[in-house]
């Protein structure tokens, strides 16, 4: 069997750039190139019945329940990152006797580097040179897919439902969510000068870290969000791009922005990262390199027999 992989840290980690990225590969793979590929969960808890859910209110395509298998990781002893206990892991996983995987480099991390399988697409993400370090990607059916001039991760927006029309002109969303976080300073320095233009901003933020945005609280313009809405795009118009303590590896939101017609104000950070890359593309009317294809590397990789 062929298979998409994926960890699933935690319920409140669950929705991320990540998965999304699998998932989206997964669904692509399945309905445009009409492969017959497994996707495999593996996590404390069964989420497959909101992935389900995510499927079916994101994408306009059938969802084939049999094709979703679950590893439960209840009861092995592991850190955050790292299963200490592989045996019964990776006998479950040899037992599918799986010829052809993709995973990103997170999930082969729990796995302590070793995935039973014949070729193995490792999707690179921000993690990916502290990760590669840890590690053995020597292995000759190993190929490494970072971010780079020759490749970039894409998004299947082909089947994706459009929810994007919003009502209320002039609405903004930014998020600072984990390591997109802003103190009060750089919010003023940085956000403050385009509440102006706008009549109301979405703020997207931790729902375990509330007090971290009590600063944002005198802004009558702003409203807090702390769980994923499924009608999102529907809420703004304007997207506010911005990582300034960080490198974005490879963000979704600014290419699903401008797929939904949405109004872009990029803030740059100074680093030559995934962001800027995309919004130069964006300027440039360049944004199909980032939309999934028949060319793309990793889905040729399932394509050949």
């Amino acid at each position: 069997m062929n298979a998409v992989i994926h960890y699933f840290l935690n319920a409140d980690n669950f929705i991320n750039g990540s998965f999304f990225y699998i998932l989206d590969y997964y669904l692509y793979l399945v309905n445009e190139c009409k492969k017959d590929i497994y996707f495999i969960g593996m996590s404390d808890d069964d989420y497959r019945p909101f992935i389900f859910d995510i499927i079916s209110k994101r994408y306009d395509v059938p969802i084939i329940q049999n094709k979703y298998l679950w590893i439960s990781l209840a009861g092995l002893e592991r850190t955050a990152d790292i299963c200490l206990n592989l045996t019964k892991l990776l006998y479950k996983l040899v037992s599918y006797r799986i010829t052809k995987c993709l995973l990103n480099i997170e999930t082969l991390q729990l796995l302590n580097g070793i995935m039973p399988a014949r070729l193995v697409a490792i999707q690179g993400t921000h993690n990916t040179e502290i990760i590669k370090d840890k590690i053995d990607l020597s292995y000759n059916h190993y190929i490494l897919f970072e971010e780079s001039d020759n490749y970039v991760k894409k998004l299947y927006l082909q089947r994706i439902k459009y929810n994007g029309y919003c009502s209320n002109n002039n609405t903004g969303f930014i998020n600072l969510k984990g390591l997109r976080y802003i103190s009060e300073d750089q919010f003023e320095e940085y956000i403050q000068p385009h509440l102006s233009q706008l009549n109301k901003l979405y703020v997207f933020g931790d729902k375990n870290l509330r007090s971290n945005y009590d600063y944002l609280l005198k802004y009558d313009k702003i409203e807090m969000i702390y769980d994923n809405p499924s009608d999102l795009f529907s809420l703004f118009d304007t997207y506010i791009d911005m990582t300034l303590n960080t490198f974005d590896y490879s963000p979704r939101m600014l290419i699903e922005a401008v797929w939904f017609g949405k109004k872009i104000i990029y803030i740059d950070n100074g680093r030559e990262d995934g962001a800027k890359r995309r919004y130069n593309d964006i300027m440039n009317n360049n944004i199909d390199k980032y939309i999934l294809a028949q060319n793309d590397d990793i889905v040729n990789l399932f394509i050949k027999e």
